[in-house]
C-alpha cells in the first residue's frame, strides 16, 4: 500500500517488487491512488489473461478499495474464465450489488450456490442481497442455511446481523 505512485524510494521499491513477484509467477497486488508511475506498475505486473484467479484477486482488491465500477470488468473476466468457480460468481454478485444491480447480483449469487451447495458464504451473500431486494422470508432461509453450514463464516454472520437489524432485533 502506497498513497501515490509518483517519484520516490517507496514508489520505486513498490515497482521493483511488483516486477520481481510477476517474474516469479506470482500476482503483485498494489493499492494506491495512482500517479505518474501507475503505467509502469501495470506493465510490470500484467495479469495472465487466462488466469481466472488473478482476475478474481484484482476484482476483490478493487472492491476492498471501494471501487466496484473498476472491480466489475476484472470480475467479469474471472467468471468468464472460471465458469465453475463459485467464488468468482460470488464476488461478482458483491460488486453488482454495490453498484445497485440487485437482479444481476442475485443471479450471480444463485449461480455460486448452484455450483457449490455447501458454500456458506454463498448463502450469506445471497441472503443479504435478497434482504436488500425486499425478500425477507427467503433471506432468512438463506441466512439460516449459511449459519447451519458454518456458524463462524463471516458472510453467514453478516447475513444474520442484517436480518436481525431489519427485524429490529439488534
Amino acid at each position: 500500500v502506497t498513497p501515490e505512485l509518483n517519484a520516490g524510494g517507496v514508489e520505486r521499491t513498490t515497482l521493483e517488487m511488483a516486477e520481481a513477484i510477476s517474474r516469479a509467477g506470482g500476482l503483485a497486488l498494489v493499492a494506491s491512488a495512482g500517479g505518474r508511475l501507475e503505467p509502469d506498475l501495470k506493465a510490470a505486473g500484467r495479469l495472465d489473461p487466462k488466469c481466472s484467479q488473478a482476475w478474481l484477486w484484482q476484482g476483490r482488491a478493487e472492491l476492498d478499495l471501494g471501487r466496484p465500477d473498476r472491480a466489475l470488468p476484472a470480475l467479469d473476466r474471472a467468471v468468464g474464465l472460471g465458469r465453475k468457480h463459485p467464488d468468482a460468481w460470488l464476488w461478482r454478485a458483491e460488486g453488482r450489488g454495490r453498484l445497485g444491480d440487485l437482479p444481476g447480483a442475485l443471479g450471480d449469487a444463485d449461480e455460486a450456490v448452484r455450483l457449490h451447495r455447501d458454500h456458506a458464504a454463498g448463502y450469506g451473500v445471497r441472503a443479504r442481497l435478497r434482504l436488500a431486494s425486499g425478500d425477507a422470508a427467503r433471506a432468512s432461509e438463506d441466512a439460516a442455511r449459511a449459519l447451519k453450514l458454518s456458524p463462524r463464516d463471516p458472510e453467514a454472520r453478516l447475513a444474520e446481523a442484517a436480518i436481525l437489524r431489519a427485524r429490529g432485533d439488534h
